[in-house]
């Protein structure tokens, strides 16, 4: 009977994952809740990404103070924990928070907390993501040319070489 008590949290949260996949997100709330009442909200993944993923939902509702607790929780838990996952979620999704409400400095002091995690754990996926998102940023606030070089960076050019049309597809993607 405990294995069951045990895994049951994960289960909720695949179940919850295929709810936000049908676009039934208010059912994938629904379970993210019951995965904070089932682990009474006890520091761990199961709770982590609960908050982080209740933090996004929020934010994509444009329910920014409610997401903005949800995500903070969750990384402050993240950290308790040690839960890299639960880090990455939380502070991808602060960053953009950040972003949204016009909050560049704090965005970037979010995408640089994540950079040295990320190189702190050895993460280099991370660190390809977080200069993706360094150049959507750049590209929200009109600076194309460092929107430019950090996408040529991720594709391994140089500032020298010709704009392929990739470029324009992976510019596209991130904006």
């Amino acid at each position: 009977a405990i294995r069951h008590v045990l895994i049951a949290p994960y289960i909720l949260i695949i179940q919850a994952e295929l709810s936000e996949s049908l676009a039934a997100p208010f059912q994938a709330l629904n379970l993210y809740q019951q995965v904070l009442k089932l682990t009474d909200g006890r520091a761990g993944h199961p709770s982590g990404i609960a908050l982080a993923t209740m933090g996004y939902l929020f934010w994509e509702w444009q329910d920014l103070e409610v997401a903005g607790k949800y995500l903070l929780h969750a990384w402050n838990m993240g950290q308790e924990i040690h839960n890299s996952n639960v880090i990455f979620n939380s502070g991808f999704w602060l960053a953009l928070l950040s972003q949204a409400q016009g909050q560049t400095q704090e965005a970037a002091g979010w995408l640089q907390r994540l950079e040295t995690y990320m190189q702190e754990v050895g993460g280099l996926d991370g660190a390809e993501v977080i200069n993706l998102i360094r150049a959507s940023f750049a590209l929200a606030q009109g600076r194309l040319e460092d929107a430019l070089l950090r996408v040529q960076k991720r594709l391994g050019g140089s500032k020298d070489e010709v704009f392929l049309h990739d470029d324009i597809e992976d510019l596209s993607l991130i904006h």
